[in-house]
């Protein structure tokens, strides 16, 4: 999976934000935790499979696989309702 184009992030009072670059879908935003947002920045960039998302959590975080899992399957699934994957 890989994030659609169009969206900017930028920090707001210490957290990170992403929101539509287009005027018309400026409602489209999400704020983003630090684990959020390395893993937004890795969807930016690449196309990744929730089990390559846990695997680079795993390698980032201190992290047990069991809980890496089971917050990439929420987040994932906040993009999709969203519609912010591609």
């Amino acid at each position: 999976m890989k994030l659609k184009s169009g969206f900017i992030t930028r920090k707001v009072a210490g957290r990170e934000v992403a929101v539509s670059s287009d005027a018309n879908q400026c409602d489209r935003f999400i704020t983003l935790n630090d684990t959020a947002a390395f893993l937004w920045h890795l969807l930016e960039a690449q196309d990744l499979s929730e089990e390559q998302l846990v695997a680079k959590l795993l390698d980032e975080y201190d992290v047990d696989a069991a809980t890496a899992k089971e917050h990439i399957a929420k987040f994932v699934a906040d993009l999709k309702l969203q519609d912010f994957l591609a």
